[in-house]
């Protein structure tokens, strides 16, 4: 299709362009002509609610995809209107990440070995997503560095840790990439690999994600740096809106900054050229009581 190949040509990622491609294929589907001057943003309400995308970030994607093959059509000459311009996008609110907790992790590295302790480790103390524990290879380790192919094709070089560096040692290396459960012609290696550990985690009776790894990683990233900037560089997010979450997890922050934010009532009590007007103050206080906050 040449809509892959236009994608191509962005520099758009694999896996972003079979996503993409496929919401396509079900839109062609659903409406029969895409290009039809009738097809409207109607059309488009009435395909998301048809393909079953109740969550927000869902019916968000696929708008955002059919948005960019109708831009394609556009400059190709194939259409000359946008249904989707006109679509309502649902607002995406980002919720708090859901880290790991101390006691599953710790069972989870006591009992795994070889791969699922590497992805462990590597998810945990990196914060590697599953897609890119799948796309790792060993030329992409060095002896204190991992070098990262992220979402959208972005590349980023993270320390490596020992303890991540002792996982991956007890690895044998006979096949290109670190993880041995990737498949030929494979469109999905990502989920596959969180199919692995979300079945171990399971067998282990524990409560707990491939993905909850990254949540702890980052978690515990902002705790010990408390900057956003160096957490979103770690993590490969692209919008520091992305990173802001962590934040929100730990109110100890917040708690320190609310207790040095002070009134100044002290200043009343000063012993200093103003001792005359803090008198006034203070009569006018007793005589008419206090009422309204000084801040307004």
């Amino acid at each position: 299709m040449d809509f892959r190949a236009g994608e191509r040509r962005r520099g758009m990622a694999a896996t972003t362009i079979d996503k993409r491609v496929s919401i396509v294929d079900r839109w062609c589907a659903f409406v029969g002509d895409p290009f039809a001057p009738g097809v409207s943003w109607r059309d488009v309400d009435r395909f998301t609610d048809a393909s079953r995308m109740r969550a927000a970030v869902s019916r968000y994607a696929a708008v955002s995809h059919l948005h960019q093959f109708y831009l394609w059509a556009m400059r190709a000459e194939l259409v000359g209107h946008d249904p989707t311009a006109l679509v309502v996008r649902p607002r995406i609110t980002p919720g708090l990440p859901r880290p790991a907790h101390d006691t599953d992790l710790a069972l989870a590295l006591a009992v795994a070995t070889g791969p699922h302790r590497a992805a462990i480790a590597l998810g945990a103390l990196c914060g590697l997503r599953c897609l890119e524990l799948a796309r790792l290879r060993w030329v992409d380790v060095g002896a204190d560095s991992l070098r990262v192919h992220g979402k959208g094709g972005r590349v980023r070089v993270l320390p490596l840790s020992p303890a991540a560096r002792d996982a991956l040692d007890e690895l044998d290396r006979i096949d290109e990439y670190v993880l041995p459960w990737r498949e030929a012609d494979d469109i999905s290696p990502g989920r596959r690999v969180s199919h692995h550990l979300n079945r171990f985690f399971h067998e282990l009776g524990l409560d707990l994600t491939a993905h909850q790894l990254r949540h702890w990683c980052g978690t515990r990233a902002y705790a010990v740096s408390g900057d956003l900037g160096t957490v979103q560089d770690f993590l490969g997010h692209a919008s520091p809106v992305t990173t802001k979450v962590y934040a929100r997890l730990d109110p100890s922050r917040l708690r320190a900054m609310a207790d040095a934010i002070a009134l100044p009532l002290h200043d009343l009590d000063r012993d200093d050229d103003r001792a005359d007007g803090g008198d006034d103050v203070r009569k006018c206080v007793q005589r008419d009581g206090f009422h309204g906050s000084p801040l307004r």
